[in-house]
């Protein structure tokens, strides 16, 4: 017969307990040395530098602890974001949104609502290039859309936070400022067809009795009304744009009204 495993003595086992104590606390004490020296480095301008000590700090917590170190990850996300480190900062102020202190919430969304913003400037000078997309204008009024609504939910988690409120206010000018540039931007619908003759739509009338000509802006009003199995592909990519501009065209209302006279230069991120 084999011998049967030899059991740890007491005071065996109360010398593995210190050890894993003393480890445990050696782990916290490089955790909370790291954090200092990160927020050092951050508090100092030196992003890059405080991306990757914290970033060293937040690899000694177990994955299923990191939500007990909020204010490491929103010093994490805060240098990512400083660091140009977009995906990063987006990824760990993720986590700040998922804990259920709600002052670090309100931080993770305004970090989110930055990166936006820092996504849908960089959309916009894409949108200027000699090859640019027809479609860069639309992706950088989308990303500014997307930071206000970030901003807006920092704003609505910490009620009355003037900061994120102001971001608000600049993304829905900024949003409007873009669709009017690109609005400008697109060239005019031809009204004469290539063989000079009125390039004109027929859609169902009122009274369903025939079809009645439309040109110009009334083209797109029209085929609004259309049945959706009555158009063909143009008439439908007509449709989905009045219906997206009509949208738009209630969120430039809105952010009309909560416009203040200031300048669009300052940041609170």
């Amino acid at each position: 017969m084999s011998r049967a495993a030899k059991v740890p003595s007491w005071a065996q086992r109360g010398t593995l307990l210190a050890l894993l104590v003393l480890t445990g606390c050696a782990q916290r004490g490089a955790v909370l040395d790291l954090h200092a020296r990160g927020a050092a480095e951050l508090e100092a301008g030196r992003a890059t530098a405080a991306s990757a000590l914290l970033e060293q700090a937040l690899d000694l917590v177990a994955p299923e602890r990191r939500s007990d170190h909020l204010d490491l990850l929103h010093d994490r996300a805060l240098a990512a974001l400083r660091a140009d480190e977009l995906a990063t900062a987006e990824s760990v102020a993720r986590e700040l949104v998922a804990a259920d202190d709600r002052a670090r919430v309100a931080d993770g969304w305004l970090v989110i609502g930055a990166v936006r913003a820092r996504r849908a400037d960089r959309a916009r000078a894409q949108a200027e290039g000699p090859e640019a997309e027809p479609f860069a204008f639309d992706a950088a009024i989308a990303l500014a859309n997307e930071a206000q609504a970030a901003f807006a939910s920092a704003v609505l988690v910490r009620g009355g936070w003037s900061a994120a409120a102001r971001n608000v206010e600049r993304m829905a000018a900024r949003s409007e400022r873009w669709t009017r540039e690109r609005d400008a931007a697109e060239p005019a619908a031809s009204v004469v067809a290539a063989d000079g003759t009125p390039n004109v739509q027929l859609v169902p009338t009122d009274d369903g009795s025939g079809t009645a000509p439309a040109t110009g802006e009334d083209a797109a009003t029209d085929t609004a009304r259309a049945p959706l199995g009555a158009l063909g592909d143009d008439e439908l990519a007509q449709l989905l744009e009045a219906l997206v501009r009509a949208e738009q065209d209630k969120l430039d209302a809105r952010a009309q009204r909560r416009r203040s006279t200031g300048t669009d230069v300052e940041k609170d991120w």
